[in-house]
């Protein structure tokens, strides 16, 4: 399994805790994720299933968080086939 590290600067983001307090991992991670000015979703690798996606990717592409979780982008009309994929 292959590591891709990617740091963002991103000045406007709503951070939600305080210069001053401690934040864990995951509370950093998740407002990077859906914070961030870039669309993105995240997939499985298996099977292409949608597990997460950001504000971004949902105004981009129109769909909720309901429409596409648990669904693969095939299957929601992104792509026409998994060969065009």
């Amino acid at each position: 399994m292959g590591v891709t590290a990617c740091f963002v600067l991103m000045p406007h983001a709503r951070w939600p805790w305080k210069p001053d307090q401690d934040a864990t991992v995951d509370t950093i991670f998740k407002a990077v994720f859906m914070e961030s000015h870039e669309a993105i979703a995240l997939t499985r690798a298996q099977d292409g299933v949608i597990v997460a996606v950001n504000r971004e990717w949902l105004r981009l592409t129109g769909f909720s968080r309901e429409q596409v979780l648990g669904r693969t982008a095939i299957a929601i009309g992104l792509w026409p086939d998994a060969l065009a994929r």
